[in-house]
């Protein structure tokens, strides 16, 4: 678990030497392993985390990038930022890159298919890489599980990789 939530490559690259397997492997079992973990730590702080004025790129628990974003049907559409390993949430920023905090004018746009105003993938140009956000003010009041729709957007993800976009963790 240590080592997923520090994510240190070399612990990875000595243990797929030892086992004769590809490093993704073990980061794959070792993230499932630490997910139920993580996740009844997560339990024990609020749903969601309010850092104002100290808004994090990074999870406040688990240090793990954001899988997914949310604008939340609650506060004029807070960005909700979405944990891929503890499945915490944290406020962030609307107009600012959750991964090099670019927040010029013009420097952060979004993707999408047009008539779906549920989902789109911002990005952006200062560092080229993207994050899926589902608007939850216009899901029509459905139960949002952001693993799920984290695949339901496989399309999202073709977009943005075909404009020399890089994904995010997840």
């Amino acid at each position: 678990v240590g080592g997923i939530v520090e994510q240190t490559p070399a612990y990875f690259e000595t243990l797929a030497t030892e086992i004769s397997a590809n490093v993704s492997v073990p980061v794959y079992l070792a993230e499932h392993l630490a997910r139920p973990i993580l996740a009844q730590c997560a339990a024990a702080f609020d749903p969601v985390m309010e850092l104002k004025g100290n808004s994090r790129t990074t999870c406040p628990l688990c240090g793990n990038e954001p899988l997914m974003a949310l604008l939340s049907d609650e506060g004029e559409g807070k960005r909700l930022l979405h944990s891929s390993l503890c499945h915490t949430r944290w406020e962030f920023p609307r107009m600012t890159c959750c991964f090099c905090r670019n927040e010029q004018e013009g420097g952060m746009r979004y993707l999408h298919y047009e008539g779906d105003d549920v989902y789109r993938a911002n990005v952006c140009d200062a560092c080229k890489r993207y994050l899926k956000c589902i608007d939850e003010r216009n899901c029509g009041g459905r139960t949002v599980v952001l693993q799920v729709e984290a695949l339901v957007t496989a399309n999202l993800d073709e977009m943005a990789l075909e404009r020399d976009y890089l994904r995010t963790a997840g």
